[in-house]
């Protein structure tokens, strides 16, 4: 703790305690009285601390060595040494060893205060610069915070405006539901039961008093009218279904299957495969065990299956296991077939055959993708007939002699340059029904 001389040089032993003056053997196990006492000039402060005169004296002196190292003067020593008689501190020339001495000495010895004044200015104009900077990007931040709480307060505003709006939309979706369930409940109580026996009667004038019908397209219109108002009450989607568009000379049996959106066809080959064709939405009232005792050694199920193998887990689950227990392997396309979202819902199910499977990525007015597939199979075409009878177009020919009055020469008649009026479908249909009731 001494004064003018390093750690290294210091002969005292023991080390001080700078805040009570008391010398330790080991100031980490010293337990200090906390009674400030300078071992420098006895004062009530610390013995490190700047305000000693001790300290001052010496710091001074030794400002003066370093700017002015020509002037040695002793006098500061002196002083210091007559205020530290009666500390333990003794002062040694050779624990001070003279600074070298400069290679310039300049003309001036106040040109390194006032070179080292210009950088003292220069570092405070810097320090200058940054305090502005720094208030600036204050100044801004605490503009962004005005205006953040400004925000804040608009969007709690606006969180608590959605909250009423979602609560009123609850209570609208609620009261939207009733409505709803009371509709369907006097659609499907009172008018489709109402509209099949309107449908009933309406078939029953369609036919004369031999059984015989009268009006085939208006029949084909009520049974397809039946079957719509059949799935809506089954809970089937009345805009799904299935149609199998096959060639002519493919030679085919359907299988009758009456599970709704189900198509059963039969494809005659060098080894016969069944085709089976679904459409199962989610509202579908039937299983997929009920699709079982349809599959056979070897059959191919395309289908919009509304599950995704990948995505859909509990309903990809039950499909999955099904599968499994069928034999059937599943044969997914490489990219989504749904354009509404990001799933796999079209695909195949395969047992006893290999399935090559894309996706279609052509124009479509549907909101499903198409998909592609190749069975490699060779089916048996069916024969038609002959389209020339050889033995009757070579038969002798039989003369029909004309007829006085059927086969006389055509009249002529005022008009016959005036143009035909058209006639629509339904008014050749009305005249003809009308002559056959007149007949009756």
């Amino acid at each position: 703790m001494g004064l003018g001389h390093f750690m290294k040089q210091c002969t005292q032993v023991k080390s001080t305690c700078r805040t009570s003056g008391e010398c330790a053997d080991d100031l980490k196990l010293h337990i200090s009285s906390k009674i400030e006492k300078c071992i420098h000039c006895g004062q009530n402060h610390k013995s490190n601390s700047l305000k000693c005169q001790v300290i001052k004296s010496f710091r001074s002196e030794l400002t003066g060595k370093l700017l002015f190292p020509n002037n040695r003067s002793t006098s500061s020593t002196t002083n210091i040494l007559n205020n530290t008689s009666n500390s333990n501190f003794k002062y040694s020339s050779s624990d001070f060893p003279p600074m070298p001495m400069p290679q310039f000495v300049p003309t001036n010895p106040n040109n390194t205060m006032l070179t080292k004044l210009d950088d003292l200015l220069g570092k405070i104009t810097e320090v200058n610069n940054h305090l502005s900077n720094l208030e600036l990007k204050y100044n801004n931040f605490e503009q962004f915070m005005i205006e953040k709480k400004e925000s804040d307060l608009l969007i709690k505003e606006n969180v608590h405006l959605l909250s009423k709006q979602s609560v009123e939309f609850k209570k609208d979706l609620v009261h939207h539901s009733l409505l709803i369930e009371r509709h369907e409940n006097l659609f499907m109580k009172l008018m489709l039961p109402m509209f099949e026996d309107f449908f009933g009667l309406i078939a029953s004038q369609n036919q004369d008093k031999k059984g015989n019908i009268l009006d085939p397209d208006l029949k084909l219109k009520l049974e397809r009218y039946l079957i719509q108002m059949k799935k809506t009450k089954e809970g089937e989607n009345r805009n799904g279904g299935v149609l199998m568009l096959i060639k002519e000379d493919i030679s085919i049996s359907r299988v009758p299957c009456k599970l709704p959106n189900v198509c059963v066809v039969d494809i005659k080959g060098e080894e016969d495969f069944r085709l089976i064709g679904v459409y199962a939405p989610d509202s579908k009232t039937w299983s997929w065990d009920d699709l079982s005792h349809f599959l056979s050694k070897k059959c191919i199920i395309y289908g919009d299956f509304n599950v995704d193998i990948m995505q859909d887990g509990k309903k990809a689950e039950i499909l999955l296991q099904w599968a499994d227990e069928q034999f059937l392997s599943q044969v997914l396309p490489n990219s989504p077939t749904s354009l509404r979202s990001d799933r796999v819902i079209d695909y195949a199910l395969v047992r006893g055959l290999n399935l090559d499977i894309q996706v279609y990525n052509g124009n479509t007015t549907s909101d499903h993708l198409p998909i592609l597939s190749v069975i490699p199979l060779k089916v048996l075409q069916q024969k038609l007939g002959k389209n020339t009878h050889w033995k009757i177009f070579l038969k002798a020919s039989n003369i029909i002699r004309p007829h006085p009055y059927t086969d006389s020469p055509p009249i002529e008649y005022d008009n016959n340059n005036e143009v035909i009026p058209e006639v629509t479908l339904d008014e050749l249909i009305n005249t003809v029904l009308a002559k056959k009731k007149k007949s009756l």
